[in-house]
């Protein structure tokens, strides 16, 4: 799908129904018509368009220019929340192309990012012209940046609910959900450390080094993707400590239980052997006394109470 966008002079986003000079064009899940038709109108090479639709593609810079042609190619990872095997939630990071030409910028992806659903809505604090294409995409870097510091609070907040439940846990279903956030985190961690090697190209391009509010824009962005790895390292050590305590505690967890349930057993099978021995059909003594049955009671209740003191001392309950 084709999206054109353009910004009013009071940075107001208005979606067109056609290309205009300075507008911003949105590709999501592009098909072969849709392909060629940006190949014959903007002269690019294809795989600017294609390589978006392979999950698995690297963040990279390329320029490419053939006669009056022009065009630049950021190809950077952002985060998205994607369903994991086990049914938990789970991040992922997914390639986003940025193409700056001459008068026109566009955004190509497989999905659409929240953070592009925003922009198109209007719906974020720092506003923008899709004419200024160079400064247009700083702020679509530094939203990229912001999503995986975003992604990362809600990945604390989900630890933290987990490790609330650490203390009765006798379950696998943590330790799932436990391991959808680890492999989030080395998601991210391969993405951002992939994106600063791009960021840092951008920022040594010509058009950001002699322009010093884009150099000033792409420092905001590096500043925020340094944050983003800084803070994904804290949490992989963090989730690491936190699956190493989760193993423990449910084993051990798992024990105690193991632990009362054998001692509930010695303490059953007392008035089963003292029931079995006086039920045989042998004489035995002080069978014909009146009070025989209480006698009996009284002999299980003192010796099941005096086992239930020694296991209990020994802490087997």
């Amino acid at each position: 799908m084709i999206q054109y966008f353009k910004t009013t002079e009071e940075a107001e986003i208005e979606q067109m129904t056609a290309y205009q000079k300075g507008c911003w064009i949105n590709v999501s899940d592009p098909n072969e018509a849709e392909i060629q038709q940006l190949l014959t109108q903007f002269n690019m090479p294809r795989d600017y368009l294609t390589d978006v639709l392979d999950e698995d593609e690297v963040s990279r810079i390329e320029q490419y220019a053939r006669e009056d042609k022009e065009a630049t190619l950021v190809l950077i990872q952002y985060p998205h929340i994607v369903p994991s095997s086990a049914g938990y939630p789970m991040y992922d990071s997914f390639p986003l192309a940025i193409i700056l030409l001459q008068d026109t910028i566009l955004t190509v992806s497989k999905s659409k990012p929240h953070f592009i659903e925003e922009m198109m809505l209007g719906n974020v604090k720092m506003k923008f012209k899709t004419e200024a294409a160079a400064h247009f995409m700083a702020r679509i870097l530094w939203s990229i940046s912001a999503s995986y510091l975003k992604f990362l609070k809600i990945i604390d907040h989900e630890t933290n609910k987990l490790e609330a439940q650490l203390k009765e846990s006798t379950k696998n279903e943590q330790l799932f959900a436990l391991l959808g956030l680890q492999k989030s985190l080395t998601h991210f961690s391969v993405a951002l450390s992939s994106n600063h090697d791009v960021l840092a190209k951008v920022q040594q391009s010509q058009r950001f080094v002699e322009d010093p509010l884009l150099a000033s824009e792409i420092n905001d962005v590096l500043v925020e993707n340094n944050q983003a790895i800084k803070t994904t390292k804290i949490y992989t050590q963090i989730l690491s400590d936190l699956g190493t305590l989760f193993s423990s505690v449910v084993s051990n967890n798992l024990n105690i239980i193991m632990k009362v349930l054998t001692s509930l057993t010695i303490v059953l099978t007392i008035p089963t052997i003292i029931g079995g021995i006086y039920g045989m059909n042998v004489p035995i003594p002080n069978a014909d006394r009146a009070d025989a049955f209480w006698l009996v009671m009284a002999l299980i209740f003192f010796l099941t109470g005096i086992t239930v003191w020694i296991l209990k001392r020994h802490d087997f309950f």
